[in-house]
């Protein structure tokens, strides 16, 4: 992951709200777009992001098309840090893969691998693969927290 710092400027923030159908849950992510160090930056989260004009920060993420888009931040001025949320996403992966997995056991060791083995083990392998994919995300999130901690620790002490 790249590690990026300097004054934020040319701030625009918006937020996307989506409803998960039936209104039974809605999700709102809040959007910074800035200039940094003559980069464009997006910054995307589910919490407020607390970025003014002329503030100095630290930012971890990836670069892509002339973007770089940022996973965590830490406002240095300010002394707020972006709170990505890596140990729910790393559980919850975990869960499903223990789930899905004792749930194909369970059925192979009750029912052994004659009918209808073929569409449980399709519908087992998907939501084991959902499970490594949400669990890998968590990690990678709490990857660019600590990474992020590191280097602003760095740039205080400078």
């Amino acid at each position: 992951m790249e590690k990026i710092k300097g004054i934020a400027t040319d701030i625009r923030m918006t937020s996307t709200v989506t409803s998960g159908g039936n209104d039974t849950s809605v999700t709102t992510t809040h959007i910074c777009v800035l200039s940094m160090e003559g980069k464009r930056v997006q910054l995307s989260t589910g919490s407020l992001i607390h970025v003014d004009e002329g503030d100095m920060v630290a930012l971890v993420g990836h670069s892509k098309g002339g973007i770089f888009y940022a996973i965590a931040y830490k406002n240095i001025s300010k002394g707020i840090e972006g709170n990505p949320i890596s140990w729910p996403l790393i559980g919850f992966g975990a869960l499903l893969v223990t789930l899905s997995l004792g749930f194909l056991f369970n059925v192979i060791s009750s029912h052994g691998t004659r009918n209808g083995f073929v569409p449980l083990l399709c519908v087992t392998s998907i939501f084991c693969a959902g499970g490594i994919a949400i669990a890998f995300k968590g990690i990678r999130l709490r990857r660019a927290w600590i990474e992020l901690n590191e280097f602003s620790s760095k740039i205080i002490a400078t």
